[in-house]
């Protein structure tokens, strides 16, 4: 899906179409019981120490290889690493976490953001642009707080002593 290319071809429909399964299958494959609530593999297999993060990265990080292929403008595959990366994260958080992962559904969000794309490439293209310019003023703040805080504690420490 080119940016010239508004409907995708029938090859990239089968492609986008097993996208969409994947995601559902990764994001909502279940009905918590007694609930509206639905969870899928990704979080459950996330739940399995040591290996079950990596496992649904990977398959998290296809669907994102696969909108490049489709032809995906930079900003647009950025967000959807930047989804990715925030399940990744906030999911490496014990307990929390495995909660946040139920929630957030990169996966559903990614291919969402592809769906979008299809009908409205401009549009999805500078909503992504600016989840970027966003997303990286986030980052500066949070490493630059990250740097000066232990930089002031360890400075007035220093001065205790002298």
């Amino acid at each position: 899906m080119s940016p010239k290319q508004h409907s995708p071809l029938p090859e990239e429909n089968h492609r986008v179409g097993r996208l969409n399964q994947l995601a559902q299958w990764l994001d909502q494959a279940f009905r918590v019981p007694g609930t509206k609530l639905r969870v899928g593999w990704d979080g459950l297999i996330g739940l399995i120490p040591g290996i079950g993060d990596l496992i649904t990265s990977i398959l998290s990080l296809w669907i994102v290889m696969e909108a490049v292929l489709l032809h995906v403008p930079l900003s647009v595959a950025a967000r959807m690493l930047g989804n990715v990366f925030i399940e990744n994260v906030v999911g490496a958080v014990p307990v929390i976490g495995n909660f946040f992962d139920f929630a957030w559904k990169s996966n559903l969000k990614n291919v969402t953001l592809l769906n979008q794309y299809a009908r409205d490439p401009e549009a999805v293209r500078k909503r992504s642009l600016f989840f970027i310019i966003g997303f990286g003023l986030l980052l500066f703040v949070l490493l630059t707080l990250m740097i000066a805080i232990p930089t002031l504690v360890l400075v007035a420490i220093v001065k205790q002593l002298s």
